[in-house]
């Protein structure tokens, strides 16, 4: 009987471990993808430095040719969001 308990310790005891071990490297590319962006805010101006609002703003990666367009706020800030690499 005490060969039985002491199998079910080990089998309790590797199935935590290997849980342990799968959250652990969960968390890991996790932080490895929030690392790898970026983002890009800013405030559009004209020549006076009044701001505005409504302005389109296009962001290019230049190594993929890949683009976002977005629209400035009332305030004329401009965020783009998580940008990839």
């Amino acid at each position: 009987m005490r060969t039985n308990s002491l199998r079910f310790d080990l089998r309790l005891g590797t199935l935590a471990l290997l849980t342990l071990l799968v959250l652990l490297f969960s968390a890991i590319s996790v932080a490895q993808t929030t690392l790898a962006t970026g983002s890009i805010t800013g405030t559009v101006t004209d020549p006076s430095g009044a701001v505005l609002s409504g302005a389109k703003v296009t962001i290019t990666n230049v190594d993929t040719n890949q683009s976002i367009e977005l629209k400035s706020n009332s305030a004329g800030v401009y965020t783009s969001g998580p940008l990839s690499p």
